[in-house]
């Protein structure tokens, strides 16, 4: 069996809590999701233009894993706020628990 729709916009629509909610779009050959939640997904092409953050984080509430990607840095923290990793297109820096760089491996050092 199959469900077809034709028109230009396709949405479903909440009216539980009295306002209207579109919890996915499709339009013009695309899916618009404002929140989802996937176990698992393989993705063949993900273009990226943002800042993935990992939802662990450390004492200080920072992500123990940042890519971002737009910087182009790698940030990697330690779980007790004890230093941080990162890994950029201009070197490596190395840094103690307070921010204070402890090493700086770079082109402009």
């Amino acid at each position: 069996s199959e469900i077809l729709a034709f028109a230009q916009r396709f949405a479903i629509v909440d009216e539980v809590t009295g306002q209207l909610r579109t919890p996915f779009v499709v339009q013009g050959g695309q899916v618009f999701i404002n929140y989802a939640m996937i176990d698992t997904a393989f993705i063949q092409n993900l273009v990226l233009g943002m800042t993935l953050r990992s939802s662990a984080v450390n004492e200080q509430g920072l992500p123990l894993l940042e890519i971002n990607i737009p910087a182009g840095k790698l940030i990697l923290r330690g779980s007790a706020a004890d230093g941080s990793s990162e890994l950029a297109n201009t070197g490596l820096k190395f840094f103690h628990g307070n921010g204070v760089t402890a090493i700086d491996l770079g082109l402009g050092v």
